[in-house]
């Protein structure tokens, strides 16, 4: 799996300085997320729920420790297969409709609200087993999303309504982004992806 990865970057001309088990790098980077925290994090529950391709990861930290990980079977891509399939186009162009945000109505008013209800049920469930297994820990106390997907209009307000849970789109950059600016610099980023952050963000503070 990893020389498959290697080689891929090394024919985009790119060599890999640093390779990392996605669980434990979400895991390194959720220290980024400290600032978006009650009380930084401390005593406190909250879930991260990064949102990928074909999976959803769900770190549940508990006074800013991982003690509980979920994969969900359900992601951006899920998402885009419907799209196509519903409304009987390509998926390329089902991906890119849903970028741009110039689908047919039916997306917002049936297959994006279906989405987010199938993907706030997935996040209950795991918060649920969380709560069976750790009764004395207590319930979240927040959700922060990150990945791809995250961005899709509404997520937040529609999932913080479901789960009865504060939810916000995860901010990891920025100190980043603060650092910039005050070097005269811009940035910008299209998702809060933990997975960038992880790498990209900590070497950053680091220099």
């Amino acid at each position: 799996t990893i020389d498959l990865r290697m080689a891929a970057l090394e024919f985009g001309g790119v060599v890999a300085k640093v390779v990392d088990v996605e669980t434990f790098a979400i895991e390194n980077a959720t220290s980024l997320l400290e600032h978006q925290m009650p009380d930084g994090g401390r005593k406190r529950i909250v879930a991260i729920v990064d949102i990928g391709a074909r999976h959803t990861k769900i770190n549940i930290l508990n006074n800013r420790d991982t003690v509980y990980i979920q994969d969900r079977q359900i992601g951006g891509q899920t998402l885009t297969d419907e799209i196509s399939r519903r409304l009987a186009i390509d998926p390329a162009e089902a991906e890119d409709g849903k970028c741009k945000g110039d689908l047919p109505a039916a997306y917002k008013e049936e297959i994006l609200p279906a989405f987010i209800q199938d993907l706030g049920e997935q996040i209950n469930r795991t918060l649920q087993l969380f709560y069976s297994a750790n009764s004395r820990a207590g319930v979240a106390d927040q959700v922060l999303l990150t990945g791809g997907s995250s961005v899709l209009p509404g997520l937040d307000k529609h999932l913080q309504q479901q789960l009865g849970v504060k939810v916000e789109l995860a901010r990891p950059f920025e100190k980043l982004r603060h650092s910039m600016r005050a070097r005269g610099g811009k940035f910008e980023e299209a998702a809060p992806s933990l997975m960038m952050a992880s790498g990209l963000a900590l070497r950053a503070f680091d220099s």
